[in-house]
Parts: C-alpha cells; structure tokens; sequence
C-alpha cells in the first residue's frame, strides 16, 4: 500500500500540471488552480442553471422570473426556507450528469490514469446574501442539536459558513483533490477563504465545532475570485472557510471531490468516515453506484502545535470612554498596523495605530464571536479582516458591507 507521502505528492503533481487553468494569487500552485472553462464545464453549468430555474418556476411566486434571469439575483425571488429543497432537487435531478462531469474534469484536466474514485457527495449549493439568508428558520428551533447551531449562534442554517478547516479532521479521504465550480455569484465578497500557511502544517482544531483552535495563528488568508464556469482545484489539506457572503449576489457552487487511488482515512478521527464513493470504469460504463471503499489507517489528524504569540496589552487607568489623542502615541510601545489589546477599570477593546491615530474596537467579531486579535488590518481601507471568516469591518464606521454584521467602534 502506498505510503501517505506519495498520495501526498500525487497531489501536488496533478494539481501543478492542471491543463488550461491559472494561479490563485498567493497560493503555491501544488496546492491549488482555477481552471478555465471548457465545453463540459459550460455544458454542466447549463444544466444546473436550467434545473434551478425549473424549481424556482414550478415551486416559487415567480412575478419577474424567467429563463433569462440571472441566478445570482435568486435571493430576490426564492424564498429562504426553498434553498434546501431546491438544492435536493438539483442534485437528485442531475446526479448522474454530474458525476460524469467529474469523470471528464479526472480525466482531461487532471490528467488521473488508471482507475480513480469519484466521492458519492456531489452536491449544488446555494448561499444567499447574509442579510437574505437570516430571514430563514433559527436552527436553535430546526437544529437544536446539531453540532454547529452553537456554533452560529441558533442562527438559520442558510446563514452558516464554515470555519477555517481541513477536509480530514471531518473523515474525508487523504488521498482527495476538491473540485469547487462557480455557477454565479463568486465574487470576491462571497467566496472561499484560504489561508496557505497552514496547508500540510501541524493546526489544533476544536473538537465541537471541528474547525481551527481560536488559539491557532492562521496568517495571512486569502480572497478567491472566480467567474462563472470557473473551476477551483484545491487539495483540501489546504486550510479554507467560507467568507461570509457580503456582497449583494447569490452564490451557486458545485462541489465534489476525486480521488486518483483508493481513499485513505485516519480511523482515529472523531467524526464519520465519508467511504462511498464510485470507481471510474462504473461511471464510464453508466453505473453510478457507490461503494464502500478505503483503507484506515493510523494519522495524526489533531497535532498539538503553537499558539497566538503573547500580545502587546495596555493598562489604563482610566474609564474606557476615555479619549486618546495622538499626543499619547508615546505611551505605547508597539508599531503601527499591529493590534493590540487596551484594559480600562471599566471594560476591555482592541486596538491599532495608524498615522498617528487610534482605532479602538471590540475583541470579538460580530457573526460567531471569533477572537479579532489575530485579524488583518488593511492600512489603506483602514479595515480589519476577521480571521475566520474573511469579514472585513470598517474601523470609522464599523460597516461591513452586511447591514446586520457591524463591529463595535469605540469612539
């Protein structure tokens, strides 16, 4: 049996030679590409539009819809609480065509030889603008225990994202390249989160939420961009989380993954192993069957490893309305565009310097509370980018492009 180092480079291999494709800015080109389209990509792309609009125009109050509309405007004329249903019907309706895409991108993108595995989880999915998606049921009532309601704080499932993950902390094959295929709506508000320091790097994770340790230090992420019928290739040890959908577009994305040999998974991980998954020679021969498949093997999915370095904390004697003018800059020691925490005898904020002037804010992200000291500040915008789910925040105004997610700005 192959060892976990040759799936490895297998990987990197088959995703640096990706036939017609580009580079994700700032990622290495073994972990990840964007594919241009080809005739499949927009053939699949077709079907998946059309079958969409199928549901919209049998299920929905359709006043302005029709098979022209452009679905990243969907939120403006399906209800929130249809999502699932209509992603059910996509999936079950395309299923198959599907899965033969997936043989062809194997196949003629990335160059797989021999047999090769195609995940059973195949899915469409749908993501509306944040402000959109909290008109839909609290998961505090649909989802009471589920292990994420929690986490998103009760809110309805169509507004959860993922946090900063790796696929195999959730049972899913080492041996697998993600397939992520803009259908609409990929901008760089409403995409993926990537975050390239952490790919193949030892990173704690929670155990409830399964997603990276708050303690964790995750640098710099990075904003994917796609166009529609665009296709990005990713190997999933590559750490990535959903940004939070600011923008005002729906998101349509198609996911999957495949695998070149038989899938290898940690039998030690505290989660369902994904083994269905259907062979090649079955799908190129029409049979669309999954099968349990895989090998379980000893992996050490939740490695101890370094925590946020001690940060810079002011003490201040003072009430935290107190008000900072710039000839205070000598009181701290510490650089421009670095956040750091400030203590009041009446509360706690962060805060940063730039140009001589301080912006002070909450510790916490308004959407799951994700801890902001580790968050990227952008000098120029004079913004902040929560490191978990890629939101941006305004530290004049606190706006975030959501008119529901605002931080605290501390005047």
């Amino acid at each position: 049996m192959k060892q976990l180092s040759q799936f490895i480079q297998e990987k990197k291999l088959s995703i640096s030679n990706l036939t017609k494709s580009i580079e994700v800015p700032g990622v290495d080109t073994s972990l990840a590409k964007v594919t241009l389209p080809d005739e499949e990509d927009i053939n699949i792309l077709s079907l998946v539009e059309n079958s969409i609009k199928e549901f919209v125009l049998d299920n929905c109050q359709k006043v302005g819809f029709d098979s022209k509309t452009d679905l990243s405007n969907l939120h403006k004329f399906m209800d929130v609480d249809k999502i699932a249903d209509c992603q059910n019907y996509v999936n079950n309706q395309l299923q198959n065509s599907m899965m033969r895409w997936a043989y062809h991108v194997a196949k003629s993108r990335l160059c797989f030889q021999g047999d090769f595995y195609i995940d059973k989880e195949i899915y469409v999915r749908i993501n509306y603008p944040y402000d959109k998606a909290l008109e839909g049921q609290k998961s505090s009532q649909t989802d009471p225990n589920h292990r994420l309601t929690k986490y998103n704080h009760g809110r309805p499932r169509s507004s959860w994202g993922h946090g900063p993950h790796k696929d195999s902390w959730y049972g899913h094959s080492h041996s697998a390249i993600n397939l992520w295929f803009s259908v609409c709506g990929t901008n760089e508000d409403a995409t993926m989160t990537l975050y390239p320091e952490h790919a193949y790097k030892d990173t704690t994770y929670d155990p409830e939420s399964m997603y990276a340790s708050y303690s964790e230090k995750l640098g710099k992420n990075v904003r994917l961009k796609m166009n529609n019928g665009e296709n990005f290739i990713f190997d999933p040890e590559l750490l990535h989380s959903t940004r939070i959908n600011t923008s005002e577009e729906t998101r349509i994305v198609l996911t999957l993954r495949l695998s070149n040999s038989e899938p290898l998974f940690s039998k030690d991980i505290n989660h369902d192993i994904y083994d269905l998954w259907v062979k090649s020679d079955s799908v190129k021969n029409g049979d669309f069957l999954s099968k349990k498949v895989g090998k379980k093997v000893s992996i050490n999915d939740h490695p101890s490893t370094d925590k946020i370095d001690d940060y810079y904390v002011y003490e201040a004697d003072k009430d935290l309305n107190y008000i900072f003018n710039k000839e205070h800059r000598h009181d701290f020691d510490i650089k421009d565009g670095i956040l750091f925490e400030m203590r009041f005898n009446n509360g706690e904020c962060l805060a940063v310097w730039s140009k001589n002037k301080l912006y002070k804010f909450s510790k916490k992200c308004p959407h799951v509370g994700a801890p902001l000291i580790g968050a990227e500040f952008d000098p120029e915008k004079i913004k902040i980018k929560c490191p978990a789910h890629g939101a941006e925040f305004c530290l004049k105004t606190g706006n975030s492009g959501s008119d529901k997610l605002s931080l605290k700005i501390i005047d």
